[in-house]
């Protein structure tokens, strides 16, 4: 990446004032794990209009010379097209003596594409940097700040931290900032404590700490969503329509059809022009076979679809390109249809979620049809896709 970008994506810059300061370095460190003692885990986050601000700061010390190798390198990922990051500190404790390493020339930034293998690009960068000189017993603080504003979400609280681990750790702390008056759903799940409260210049803060904390063991087998430490679910008090709304805007149908991909259309029509379920299937083999999986899932791409054109004049797409085009295609022939968002993981369950901005991972398409409702969870399929895969 170069370096106007590197500049304006990822700086150095002090605490924001709006942060609640605190002193960790007092704490008593658990059991380790894997040759580290985890000090501190804290997450503040300040919701101011549609920005949201997440102010994060961690505390490992390491306990043995395995420890190092863990704690040594640093990294903060992010999605440069939606977010910035703030880097406060980097910094290495021994004897309560503080060695500052913040230099953000040390930090590398790499694209590393997790799912390339399944065709998934999210464009997220990772800063990464090996500490020089650490030793046993030393530990390492990184603290930082997210800048977050997505044009899709515009703010709209879906947040869903742990207050628990599967390590021992000393504390974990987080906060909660925005408007008083701000109505909002908070769901605990396994006993979390009770937040502090403090309110004041027109803000309501809520925190909520745990310290001293053993490491849980995780039962095997638990059904989709469990959560088995103390933790919550925050959101915004909406309803599904209201949620329905926020995503409504990007996958608005009236697009105009490339005219290329209408005279197709019109060659299915008019081979069973009685036939609608035949119209159907044979619109979702032609999304099916002829344009390929692909997401591109960087910025707002990861939670709305592209433009008709795009989609079908490079022959890719994921499950909302690729949805969103057989909706298009499927009323052009007159058959009632639209883009239906799902949670492959949750399934069914998810109506068990508060209404939230971020219950959803899946776009398939709803189709009507004789009275009946169809929903075509392959149009993400290949031509090789078994007849079963097609059957209304």
């Amino acid at each position: 990446m170069n370096d106007q970008n590197q500049s304006t994506s990822f700086f150095a810059a002090p605490v924001p004032d709006w942060v609640d300061p605190f002193d960790w370095t007092g704490l008593t460190p658990g059991a380790p794990t894997d040759g580290v003692n985890f000090l501190l885990t804290e997450t503040q986050v300040l919701i101011e209009g549609d920005v949201v601000h997440f102010f994060v700061r961690s505390a490992s010390k390491a306990a043995s010379p395995a420890g190092v190798t863990r704690i040594a390198p640093v990294s903060i990922t992010f999605d440069p097209l939606l977010e910035k990051i703030a880097l406060h500190r980097v910094a290495v404790w021994r004897d309560g003596q503080m060695i500052d390493r913040t230099r953000i020339e040390d930090f590398d930034l790499l694209r590393r594409e997790k799912g390339l293998e399944r065709r998934v690009y999210d464009g997220r960068l990772t800063a990464d940097m090996i500490l020089p000189d650490v030793r046993p017993s030393d530990t390492v603080e990184l603290c930082y700040s997210i800048i977050q504003r997505h044009p899709v979400v515009k703010g709209m609280i879906d947040l869903r931290p742990d207050l628990g681990w599967s390590v021992a750790c000393g504390m974990t702390r987080y906060r909660l900032v925005c408007e008083q008056g701000r109505e909002l759903t908070i769901i605990e799940y396994n006993k979390p404590p009770l937040p502090d409260v403090q309110e004041g210049e027109g803000r309501i803060s809520r925190t909520w700490t745990t310290q001293d904390t053993a490491g849980s063991t995780f039962e095997n087998y638990t059904p989709p969503g469990t959560s088995q430490v103390p933790s919550l679910h925050i959101a915004d008090r909406k309803t599904w329509a209201d949620i329905a709304d926020l995503y409504r805007p990007g996958y608005e149908t009236e697009q105009a059809i490339p005219a290329d991909l209408l005279a197709t259309l019109d060659a299915i029509k008019a081979d069973s022009p009685a036939d609608e379920a035949s119209q159907v299937m044979n619109a979702l083999r032609l999304v099916q076979r002829d344009v390929r999986y692909l997401a591109f899932s960087m910025g707002v791409g990861g939670l709305v679809p592209r433009q008709l054109e795009a989609i079908w004049s490079n022959r890719l797409g994921d499950c909302k390109d690729k949805s969103l085009l057989l909706t298009r295609c499927l009323q052009y022939l007159g058959i009632d249809a639209a883009p239906a968002l799902v949670n492959s993981y949750l399934e069914q369950r998810v109506g068990a979620l508060v209404p939230c901005a971020y219950a959803f991972d899946h776009c398939i398409v709803d189709v009507r049809l004789d009275g009946e409702t169809y929903f075509l969870t392959r149009p993400c399929m290949s031509n090789r896709a078994p007849s079963a895969h097609l059957s209304l």
